[in-house]
């Protein structure tokens, strides 16, 4: 399948999301919180697949959401953060990961999240996922980066914090 790229938000010095149109009506993509989704990339005539965790939320988002940090050396990433722009299309494989959690209205768990650096890409979503599904759990979330900067969705886990405040603490 082909994913539009509907926008591509810079969320530090290194790292992007990119934003897909969720396909059409007929054929949409389903996911679950904390799973990737494998991108097509050809570069240099060859393809080459990259796995890139979902940062939006399956049950709220209406678009796709990855987000990819740039790594040295890196081949797809550098090439999707030079290259990459709105309007292009990207050939990408079915969700996948035994990552995940799914969400019951009816559930009332603490969930503790631990990430580092853009290792919070998936939990972003389980994040987003559980305060809007599973509405008397709580979320306790142990985030740590080199330096106020490279925080990636920082607004975002403000907003989230002080929304959600009997719920998620950071």
């Amino acid at each position: 399948m082909k994913l539009l790229v509907k926008d591509i938000i810079k969320e530090t010095d290194d790292v992007i999301s990119i934003l897909f149109k969720n396909g059409n009506f007929f054929k949409k993509l389903k996911y679950k919180p904390g799973q990737f989704l494998t991108i097509h990339t050809k570069i240099h005539g060859n393809v080459e697949k990259r796995a890139y965790s979902f940062s939006s939320n399956p049950f709220t988002d209406k678009d796709l959401k990855i987000t990819i940090k740039r790594v040295e050396k890196g081949l797809v990433s550098n090439f999707v953060h030079d290259n990459l722009k709105v309007g292009d299309k990207i050939e990408v494989d079915d969700p996948a990961g035994s990552f995940f959690v799914e969400p019951s209205s009816k559930s009332k768990k603490q969930y503790v999240l631990f990430a580092g650096g853009s290792g919070v890409t998936p939990m972003f979503s389980i994040i987003k996922s559980v305060l809007t599904q599973e509405t008397n759990s709580k979320i306790l979330l142990i985030y740590a980066n080199q330096n106020m900067d490279s925080i990636i969705f920082h607004d975002e886990i403000k907003y989230l914090e002080a929304k959600y405040s009997n719920n998620f603490k950071v």
